[in-house]
């Protein structure tokens, strides 16, 4: 991968995300110091800033016959699917387990769909007994 640093002595900054009464958030963060902080500029890849695009959200690739995938390389409000990768098949048990994989996929799209439906971050992690009804649900309409 290009474009990368890692710094084994820098921290991950923190942020704690509080949902106030009224609805607003506030946020506290944890910097001490964490790798944000310890970036040089010297270590940035310039060339490859440079390279990049401007942002694009998906109404403005909606406006016109364009391709989002083609101009941007940072995307706003994403929505859609992504293919998986095909492959040739090479460990015949693993194809075993690809309902396996569907019922793990159909499960964690229902966490992130029922997820938004609430404000706060935590408060709003659906429960096992929650996604199983959604899927449930969902297989009836």
């Amino acid at each position: 991968m290009t474009g990368c640093t890692f710094d084994p002595g820098a921290r991950s900054a923190l942020a704690f995300v509080t949902l106030r009464s009224d609805g607003e958030c506030e946020f506290m963060f944890y910097r001490i110091p964490s790798a944000d902080m310890l970036l040089q500029e010297s270590k940035l890849d310039l060339g490859l800033i440079t390279k990049a695009s401007t942002l694009v959200s998906a109404e403005k690739a909606r406006e016109g016959d364009l391709s989002i995938w083609e101009i941007a390389d940072i995307i706003n409000d994403f929505s859609g699917r992504v293919d998986g990768l095909k492959v040739e098949q090479v460990d015949t048990p693993v194809a075993h387990e690809e309902d396996q994989l569907r019922e793990a996929l159909k499960f964690a799209n229902a966490c992130g769909a029922l997820t938004v439906t609430e404000r706060g971050v935590i408060p709003a992690l659906p429960t096992k007994e929650a996604v199983l009804n959604a899927i449930l649900k969902s297989a009836r309409v």
